[in-house]
């Protein structure tokens, strides 16, 4: 599956792509667990994942293709 990001619904933007969310982490030390808290790089607002569900009701995340530079910058490879 290359060239392909994940699809995110932001408040604010609408649908914005795997590269355009920013995340940060968050830890609970009393129940030992740790959150990954993803928010938009434009407005900061917190973004969902965008599902699609299928005849038989199982659930899958929004794939888009994108050009193989963004795909490479996104999962960092330039850096």
């Amino acid at each position: 599956m290359i060239d392909l990001l994940l699809v995110y619904t932001c408040p604010n933007c609408g649908d914005i792509l795997d590269d355009q969310i920013i995340r940060s982490f968050n830890a609970d030390y009393e129940k030992d667990e740790v959150f990954i808290i993803k928010t938009c790089d434009k407005y900061n607002h917190k973004v969902r994942e965008k599902y699609w569900t299928n005849e038989i009701g199982e659930e899958y995340q929004y794939l888009e293709k994108v050009d193989h530079q963004r795909w490479l910058r996104a999962m960092g490879y330039y850096d």
